[in-house]
């Protein structure tokens, strides 16, 4: 495959996971704001292909002397494979952001803190009855 060919399937493999990461929930524009918004939903391997794949193709796009050398054009293809199986599997059961990791609160009924009250009331009554101060 020659550098036009290559430049070529980079740029159309990176709106295929462009819409696999928007599929995901990504927010963006481009590759690269797309990836790091889900980054916390991503393996560190696939983490690390994204960034090499991210690199060649802006470049490939930027570029105009674009070119890659046979060892980066086997890491580029295993990248792109180990992306793609990653995508083609069944969605994962999201885990939180760590940054967001705050239980939720729950939002306490009237009835409830009207109850909550009136025993505190009462055990502050009933101890002032049963133990009266100096």
């Amino acid at each position: 495959m020659g550098q036009e060919a290559l430049r070529g399937t980079l740029i159309k493999q990176g709106t295929v996971i462009e819409k696999a990461l928007k599929e995901l929930g990504a927010q963006g524009q481009g590759l690269k704001q797309l990836t790091l918004s889900v980054d916390d939903q991503l393996t560190p391997e696939v983490r690390a292909a994204l960034r090499h794949i991210i690199h060649l193709r802006n470049a490939a796009a930027h570029d105009a002397d674009f070119s890659v050398d046979t060892q980066n054009r086997a890491k580029l293809e295993q990248n792109l494979a180990l992306v793609t199986r990653y995508f083609a599997q069944p969605p994962r059961k999201m885990r939180a952001s760590r940054k967001n990791s705050q239980p939720k609160k729950r939002r306490v009924s009237r009835l409830t803190l009207f109850f909550r009250l009136f025993f505190i009331g009462l055990v502050l009554v009933v101890g002032y009855l049963l133990f009266p101060g100096n």
